[in-house]
């Protein structure tokens, strides 16, 4: 996917973000249309000097965006245990852990499959609004 972005992910309909300061990439994911309506984040990474910078949450954010201005129905990830920070912050941000894998997946390392429950995170969104700021 990563030698050929355009084939891989472009060409199918998905889209590529980037998250650039002063011209240098400092992160990147992109969302695979696997079938129409259908969506997987994927291939999300920020520069490892700049974790704990929030700058995951809003690639993340803008994927969301990215998938409802889309149209999208299902928006869903693959990951493993061993990204415990990432999966925290998918958590975060709506995507719930299904009690199985995906049936279909083609990734040998996952084992973990999330989808993003648009409900659970608008919830979560309007609870931190009502928390007042200090």
């Amino acid at each position: 996917m990563l030698s050929d972005p355009e084939g891989e992910i472009l060409a199918g309909g998905g889209e590529v973000l980037f998250a650039v300061l002063d011209g240098q990439v400092l992160g990147t994911c992109a969302l695979k249309q696997e079938s129409p309506g259908v969506f997987e984040l994927t291939k999300m990474a920020v520069d490892e000097s700049l974790h704990g910078l929030g700058i995951g949450r809003r690639l993340l954010a803008r994927a969301i965006d990215v998938f409802r201005e889309r149209g999208g129905k299902t928006f869903f990830l693959e990951s493993s245990t061993k990204l415990t920070p990432a999966l925290r912050l998918y958590e975060s941000m709506g995507f719930r852990h299904q009690p199985s894998l995906k049936p279909d997946s083609h990734y040998s390392r996952s084992d973990v499959y999330m989808i993003w429950d648009s409900e659970e995170a608008q919830a979560v969104r309007r609870e931190s609004e009502l928390v007042p700021s200090a």
